[in-house]
């Protein structure tokens, strides 16, 4: 059963030491819950630009303060693509 099953984190020890400690949100203005997390140390990606996306605050990678944010989902994602988008749940209906 998948329920039963554990799940191993693919993170090598030394990973947890290239975790973003924090991440710039950016709120898209027409879909209010949708967020892009780009880590503070990284550049804003080219879609962010204009005036399509808002700045809307920063968050811990460790933070509970944003549902929907997972800081080690963020993280991995981060690594891969240079950022984090994600489903907030503040407005949703």
């Amino acid at each position: 059963m998948l329920a039963d099953q554990t799940i191993a984190s693919s993170e090598a020890p030394g990973d947890v030491a290239r975790r973003a400690a924090a991440f710039n949100l950016f709120r898209r203005r027409e879909a209010p819950d949708l967020f892009c997390a780009v880590p503070e140390d990284r550049a804003v990606p080219p879609f962010i630009a204009g005036e399509t996306w808002e700045f809307g605050g920063r968050i811990a990678a460790d933070s509970h303060d944003q549902p929907g944010f997972d800081g080690s989902v963020a993280s991995r994602a981060a690594r891969f693509n240079g950022f984090y988008l994600f489903q907030g749940w503040n407005h949703c209906k």
